[in-house]
């Protein structure tokens, strides 16, 4: 059973901006398994809606997958965490994103685009590589232990503040601050990117309004719940 898991997760982590789509031809050589059993876990996976069959009969990730994002925002951040990323996003027309370390990858949890020219220049594929770590990236990694011996993180570590200058594209710029749950471990990164020509004019205040927002989502994520307060008063 657990290797069934296994090949399981592997089969959902095929799927990506760039390959969207898969067959079981495709999931069988890229897994090297067998074409039955590679048939037999895309049938499984779309049963439970987390894959859904196309026309062309291959397979694309399925709709349970957004409902299981926003039942993972709701139970770790407050209900207030999206209202505060759309009035960012509003207040200076620049997308903002929520993300977090998924084993070795950045992941975006929660987004909230500005309507300007940034929201299609942001990066449809991985944010994150070898020799172009985004800015949420840089503040998550930090905080990490395994990281320590960077020069760059150390600092990053140091002011809390860390900046994309064209890493991940010319033409933007970004800006993240990490949120730091009850222990004081940073659980999430919070981003806002702009265009490099906006960047010189608004960058101030967009880190200053990034840091606010930031420590508001991190007070409600120290703020004990309603039964867990309870109980503290009948202690």
């Amino acid at each position: 059973m657990l290797g069934t898991v296994v090949r399981a997760g592997r089969v959902l982590d095929l799927f990506t901006p760039e390959a969207p789509e898969w067959g079981a031809t495709s999931v069988a050589g890229e897994l090297d398994i067998a074409k039955s059993q590679a048939h037999e876990l895309l049938m499984s996976l779309s049963e439970i809606g987390l894959l859904r069959r196309s026309q062309r009969g291959r397979y694309r990730l399925g709709w349970r997958t957004l409902e299981l994002g926003r039942d993972v925002v709701r139970s770790q951040f407050s209900e207030d965490v999206l209202p505060l990323m759309r009035n960012l996003a509003r207040h200076f027309g620049e997308p903002v994103q929520l993300v977090a370390l998924d084993r070795d990858r950045i992941t975006v949890i929660a987004r909230q685009l500005g309507g300007s020219a940034t929201d299609r220049l942001l990066p449809s594929g991985a944010l994150d590589g070898p020799k172009r770590r985004c800015a949420m990236s840089k503040c998550l990694l930090a905080h990490s232990t395994w990281e320590c011996r960077d020069e760059e993180l150390r600092l990053i570590k140091v002011s809390g503040v860390a900046h994309d200058r064209g890493e991940v594209s010319p033409a933007l710029r970004a800006v993240a601050v990490p949120i730091r749950d009850q222990r004081r471990e940073a659980v999430a990164a919070l981003g806002m990117w702009t265009t490099a020509e906006r960047w010189p004019a608004i960058g101030d205040d967009m880190t200053r309004a990034l840091r606010g927002t930031a420590m508001r989502i991190e007070r409600s994520l120290r703020a004990p719940a309603a039964g867990e307060a309870e109980l503290a008063a009948a202690a």
